[in-house]
């Protein structure tokens, strides 16, 4: 499905640190309570008017009095960011990873620009924290330790909180991860706040505690120090796409880090239809695709790369369907088939270079939206083999934007989306808000961090070549 162009922009701020705190906080206008309970209300209205799936997976009794229970606590003036902190257990109860809270626009750009900023990457694996980079100033090396708290808050607490806050699909948490790990310091400041300096406690890798005062840095200063200590990091190509063909075993690799690319359609296509020609002149027989942390992006990109990968006419989605009745709660009754062939609605017709040798696909959490319509076409037609973890994305029926992605609220520009329409990709019965689960699993670890290794890769080659 379509996602929000906001993504990125956040994943470059907050991929590089952010921070709120009682003393050191940044300076935000306080908004009025009747402001802050009209903009409630357009919110509340919104979700209620236009989001087909609202009442899938809870019911409206629960969501109702879950707004009700929200607007009594509208009683004293706010900040952008406290009132975001009110919004958001909303969204993990709708239970749908199209939904978003954001900062406004002006309020991202003080973020952006705020000098104490938390210098560490942390990525949650089997619900222990860890550092992936250090991008701080500290002696002691940090990278691939376990942190259990940061400011005496622990890791444990802290993951309860991101994740009753969060999206996903249906009961899977597997997206709601994704995010905070994508976006750590985001959770972590909206929440938690900003300071000069930050007590993080570790844990070493002969099992003893410790702990270090790490000095608050600046976006600017922690980039140049990830180019000097990690120079060696692959940079993704503007169309998101990386394509490798490793003769000695007659295997390819294409890497689809997204279906909406910093280039024309046009090149896009034009792009993998070179691939696949040069998997027909290399004569190779086993292709893998990596769409691993694939957040999504144009449907239409997603049919054109299976025109190349199926030999039959087959079906991209079965419907889609928008709000007719806003006051029903059951969702066949609340919704209406529509027309959006932009959305794969219809038959089409494999290309005449498709690819017919054996196919992996390796999908994670962070496969979502497009990336999980894409893997759920190849799962219904057993064309592919998928290794890895469940996906973030629901493969038989999940909500999206067809144009507009996301709007603001009318006194506090906070950023909202919410989908306006919802696709089934399978039959309905089969749904039970999970993601894509692999035919084989290939779980995450501390060890990755250092690794140089990417042992789902490995197992997906030895699975086309018949080595397991």
């Amino acid at each position: 499905m379509k996602k929000t162009k906001l993504l990125p922009f956040l994943c470059l701020i907050f991929s590089s640190t952010l921070s709120f705190s009682q003393t050191d906080a940044l300076e935000l206008k306080t908004f009025a309570i009747d402001e802050l309970k009209e903009d409630f209300s357009y919110w509340r209205n919104r979700l209620e008017q236009k989001h087909p799936l609202i009442y899938l997976y809870t019911s409206k009794e629960q969501i109702d009095r879950c707004f009700d229970s929200l607007y009594q606590q509208i009683n004293h003036p706010m900040t952008e960011l406290d009132f975001i902190k009110l919004l958001t257990p909303v969204m993990a109860l709708i239970q749908d990873g199209h939904n978003y809270v954001l900062p406004s626009e002006p309020t991202l750009a003080k973020i952006r620009n705020y000098k104490y900023l938390f210098p560490l990457e942390l990525k949650f694996i089997n619900e222990k924290l860890y550092v992936t980079k250090d991008l701080s100033t500290s002696e002691v090396p940090l990278t691939g330790l376990e942190i259990t708290s940061i400011n005496t808050i622990s890791s444990k607490d802290m993951l309860h909180l991101f994740l009753s806050n969060l999206g996903r699909d249906g009961h899977n948490d597997q997206y709601a991860y994704a995010s905070i790990n994508k976006s750590f310091r985001l959770y972590f400041h909206t929440n938690y706040g900003f300071s000069k300096t930050y007590l993080i406690s570790y844990r070493t890798k002969d099992n003893r505690d410790n702990s270090c005062t790490i000095e608050a840095r600046s976006l600017v200063s922690m980039q140049q120090e990830k180019l000097n200590k990690y120079p060696l990091e692959e940079n993704s190509s503007k169309s998101g796409l990386t394509f490798n063909i490793i003769d000695s075993i007659q295997t390819a690799v294409l890497s689809i880090k997204t279906f909406s690319p910093n280039t024309s359609n046009r090149k896009f296509r034009k792009e993998i239809s070179n691939y696949f020609e040069s998997l027909k002149k290399a004569n190779t027989s086993n292709l893998i695709i990596d769409l691993r942390d694939n957040s999504g992006g144009n449907p239409n990109h997603v049919k054109f790369i299976l025109q190349h990968l199926l030999d039959k006419p087959f079906e991209q989605a079965l419907a889609c369907r928008i709000v007719k009745n806003s006051h029903e709660d059951k969702f066949l009754e609340r919704t209406r088939k529509k027309w959006y062939p932009w959305y794969g609605i219809g038959t089409f017709k494999p290309q005449k270079n498709n690819f017919k040798g054996s196919l992996c696909v390796l999908v994670n959490e962070g496969t979502f939206s497009a990336g999980v319509i894409f893997s759920s076409v190849l799962r219904k037609y057993q064309r592919a083999v998928f290794v890895g973890t469940e996906t973030g994305g629901n493969p038989i029926i999940m909500a999206g934007y067809l144009l507009k992605t996301s709007w603001k609220l009318p006194h506090t520009s906070i950023q909202i989306g919410a989908g306006t329409l919802c696709t089934i990709y399978d039959d309905l019965s089969l749904n039970q808000g999970r993601g894509l689960v692999p035919d084989f699993i290939v779980p995450s670890s501390s060890e990755d961090i250092f690794s140089l290794q990417d042992k789902c890769l490995q197992f997906g080659i030895g699975l086309v070549r018949g080595v397991k």
